[in-house]
């Protein structure tokens, strides 16, 4: 509980300065891996890529990578031979690799077995005889050639050392440069991205809502003040001001940190906008829950019987994140409570008892009087 108050002000820092919230603890292996569950999970930034941020492709070439590099390592040394590693690493000077002289022109024959023909009929020359030559032609296909379907977003110069290096050997080496920049996207810039959303137990439209209330109930206070003091109130009559400002100030915090106290408390979550429309297919049974729930092998068997639940917060982490932050929005609401309440109630200027007095004997007269003209 201590540690929660010390780590107080990075909350409020988050909350005023719109920074994004993060579980530095989490690295992009452990994601990879399968070690994170449910909302943080391999399938949840899976979706993530797939629906929120668009960038699938880098999931999917790194998942390649890995497989095909298990594959070259697992060929006998003969044929590991055949492709040695390339000799020089990938630069800038990279740009100026002569990729022209490999293309084939229109007008030549294309008919030879070791010439792959990828899409916009763009063709270069191979080595023949290398191991793993057609499934290393695909991957280029989809990953490298501009225009494909899903082209990775890297540098001109990192393309065409790729696309160069490989005519003339299958080595996954090859793909090094093009995969550090890959890995480095998803861990520095998709993983903090999707952690930010993750970490929210409740959808856009509930956050808008939070705020819609939490800013109503804020043009209330002034209003509320305002009357009692013209008036010269007696302090009774601003009491209201607690209720009105532990709102008012539970709601914001809550929608700064996209957090929902009793849901946190609870274990759940609204189900993220990035998963809502598979979910629904998933309601609906247009997808099998075999074919959906897709997980890495280190998961547990009974790990994926809990991930059917799509509005329970498994991960420890996320769940300690969450407890973590309901603690620092009590605090945020009790600490403004009571400030607003202190000033409120401290400061006031209802008549004193002599003066109260004469002005009730003033209107008591004056009932008496128009009582008797009456």
């Amino acid at each position: 509980m201590f540690g929660y108050v010390k780590t107080f002000p990075r909350s409020l820092r988050r909350w005023f300065k719109s920074e994004k919230g993060d579980l530095k603890e989490v690295h992009i292996q452990q994601v990879l891996s399968g070690q994170t569950q449910q909302p943080i999970s391999l399938e949840d930034f899976r979706l993530f890529l797939l629906n929120k941020e668009h960038t699938i492709q880098n999931l999917e070439f790194h998942a390649w990578l890995m497989d095909y590099r298990r594959k070259f390592e697992a060929l006998p040394e003969h044929e590991k031979a055949k492709s040695p590693p390339p000799k020089e690493s990938a630069s800038e000077a990279s740009i100026h690799l002569p990729l022209d002289d490999l293309l084939i022109k229109s007008d030549e024959e294309t008919k030879d077995p070791t010439v792959f023909s990828p899409i916009n009929d763009v063709l270069y020359k191979t080595t023949p005889g290398q191991p793993l030559r057609a499934e290393l032609d695909s991957a280029l296909q989809t990953f490298f050639y501009p225009n494909s379907f899903k082209e990775l977003n890297i540098e001109p110069w990192r393309s065409r050392y790729v696309l160069y290096n490989a005519c003339y050997t299958t080595h996954p080496d090859v793909f090094v440069n093009a995969h550090e920049y890959i890995y480095g996207y998803l861990n520095e810039r998709s993983l903090r991205h999707f952690m930010h959303h993750a970490l929210q137990n409740v959808r856009y439209s509930a956050v808008m809502f939070f705020y819609m209330i939490s800013f109503f109930l804020a043009f209330q206070s002034p209003l509320l003040l305002y009357t009692t003091y013209s008036l010269h109130a007696p302090r009774v009559f601003r009491w209201p001001i607690i209720l009105i400002s532990f709102l008012s100030a539970l709601l914001f915090a809550s929608g700064r940190s996209g957090l929902c106290p009793t849901r946190a408390l609870l274990g759940n979550r609204m189900v993220p906008h990035f998963e809502l429309a598979e979910y629904k297919k998933f309601k609906q049974g247009q997808i099998s829950k075999n074919k959906f729930l897709r997980r890495s092998r280190q998961v547990e068997v009974e790990d994926q019987v809990e991930r059917k639940n799509w509005k329970r917060v498994v991960d420890p982490r996320v769940k300690k994140y969450h407890y973590e932050v309901v603690t620092h929005i009590m605090m945020f609401t009790f600490l403004f409570c009571g400030l607003c309440t202190a000033l409120a109630i401290g400061i006031s200027n209802e008549y004193d008892p002599e003066t109260l007095a004469k002005m009730m004997e003033a209107m008591k007269a004056a009932g008496n009087n128009s009582t008797t003209a009456a």
